[in-house]
């Protein structure tokens, strides 16, 4: 009986852990389109500003990929995340803005 209990603490923790390093993927998915937006505004060459905008677009994606998932994050987490996309989705529209009108 006692490894059954083990076996299901093994699992609660391997659950938990992969949960932490979902988040922690999520949360680098948008730290890199922060990159990417960064260099985006900042660059003087029109092609490697859309480039950019494109590469941040597609991390944000991804990271809406994996939150659509449904799987618990914590509290701070969640904040964290919603923060971060709120902020990300302005600058890439800003920037969309900004790149059309050079246009």
């Amino acid at each position: 009986m006692g490894t059954e209990e083990d076996g299901l603490k093994r699992t609660e923790e391997l659950v938990r852990r992969l949960e932490e390093e979902r988040t922690e993927f999520i949360l680098t998915e948008l730290q890199m389109a922060t990159t990417f937006l960064d260099v985006a505004e900042t660059t003087k060459s029109a092609s490697t500003a859309v480039r950019n905008c494109q590469n941040a677009q597609k991390a944000v994606d991804t990271a809406k990929h994996f939150l659509s998932e449904n799987r618990p994050l914590s509290e701070s987490a969640r904040i964290n995340i919603a923060e971060l996309l709120e902020d990300l989705e302005q600058r890439l529209a800003l920037l969309r803005r900004h790149l059309l009108q050079g246009i």
